[in-house]
């Protein structure tokens, strides 16, 4: 284990300066550099290859050609050619400090299927936690969280690396970042190591349909709507409307035309009526172009409503392109609530409080004492006082 001493105390304001700089939350916002041919690997062999230390972490990861300095912790060789990167967690890195690693950008815009992968060992009997997360705004945030590995994931310095293949199908459409956060256990025993990353991405030829809702990739032929995509329109009171927007992407390399009648849009289901196209798309949607749809939601009654968006189109392999919507209608009501003292009194209560004001306290003969009390409608409807 490794061991630091300072010789005075301006050297432990100095660090502490440096924690508190590099935790400020910003992140690099940028690309550096975007991969748009796989398949694409890093074995880190002497570079980080691309990949970027972050200033909002703790420390930094570190590129090895050896076992870690550390017993009881690390692997002890890379799983491919001689280097490796890995969090060194001897002290002052523990406990639970945090490295971040960022990838540079992956072009997955024209991408109909991506994967990426990468070999690990966290061997260490005070393993920490390696975070695996994604960003679609060149690293502003990191909003997806991938995989979580929690813990000694392996029983020695020796044993075999492991593998982790992360699907990307849901951000396909988009250029993403990828980083890793790791972050260290109890004690120095939680050397993280990271070796062999790779993305692998099947790029689209001809037209290529992806149809997104808040920005997520709502899969052909999804059965199970969610507010995450929009496919969910959430609750609204009958008789009352509520719109989505969708996006008709073209990852392809030629036109993509939407070939039924116009509103191009098919609506069928068992409540189609409650749902209507108030903005229709434009075709041909050019090679990386985009158009949108809206949806208006209805409800003519109360209880979850269901229905299926159909698309027509000349995708070889996605026609129709169809997914399940749903909302659920509820009917506006009035809910009368009363305060006192800002306390609810409830109805037909017959124990008078001083800490709700229905116990007005006492006071002298002739002498006045006024309460002030609050009628609320807590509903969804007028509340009339009849």
């Amino acid at each position: 284990m490794k061991n630091y001493t300072f010789l005075s105390s301006k050297y432990l304001v100095i660090l502490l300066f440096t924690v508190l700089i590099n935790n400020t939350g910003l992140y690099s916002q940028t690309c550096g550099s975007t991969i748009s041919s796989f398949p694409y690997t890093q074995s880190f062999e002497n570079t980080f290859g691309g990949w970027t230390q972050s200033s909002a972490d703790d420390f930094d990861w570190t590129n090895l050609n050896s076992a870690p300095p550390s017993s009881g912790t690390g692997p002890n060789a890379a799983h491919d050619g001689s280097w490796f990167v890995y969090t060194e967690s001897s002290s002052p890195n523990y406990p639970s400090r945090t490295a971040i690693l960022e990838s540079p950008c992956f072009n997955l815009t024209t991408a109909i299927a991506a994967q990426f992968s990468f070999w690990y060992h966290m061997y260490g009997s005070s393993m920490g936690d390696l975070y695996i997360e994604l960003s679609t705004d060149n690293g502003t945030t990191y909003p997806y969280l991938l995989q979580t590995i929690s813990g000694q994931q392996q029983g020695s310095d020796t044993s075999a690396w492991l593998q982790s293949n992360l699907n990307l199908v849901s951000y396909i459409g988009n250029t993403v970042k990828i980083r890793f956060r790791g972050v260290t256990g109890s004690n120095f025993r939680s050397d993280i190591a990271v070796d062999l990353v790779s993305m692998t991405a099947t790029l689209a030829v001809g037209p290529e349909i992806n149809i997104q809702g808040n920005s997520t990739t709502i899969a052909d032929g999804d059965t199970t709507p969610t507010t995450a995509d929009f496919t969910d329109f959430g609750t609204v009171a009958v008789a009352s409307s509520f719109t989505r927007t969708f996006t008709i992407q073209n990852i392809g390399t030629s036109n993509l035309n939407l070939t039924g009648a116009s509103p191009y849009i098919v609506i069928s289901g068992a409540n189609a009526a409650d749902f209507t196209v108030t903005a229709i798309p434009t075709t041909p949607i050019g090679a990386s172009s985009s158009t949108t749809f809206n949806i208006r939601f209805t409800p003519s009654a109360a209880g979850v409503r269901n229905a299926t968006l159909t698309i027509a189109n000349n995708d070889t392999d996605e026609n129709p392109y169809d997914f399940a919507i749903q909302g659920t209608g509820f009917v506006p009501a009035p809910e009368i609530n009363i305060l006192g003292n800002a306390t609810t009194i409830v109805d037909g209560d017959t124990t008078p409080t001083t800490a709700d004001f229905t116990d007005f306290g006492s006071t002298a003969i002739a002498t006045p004492i006024t309460r002030s009390f609050t009628i609320q409608n807590t509903g969804t409807a007028n509340l009339n006082l009849t």
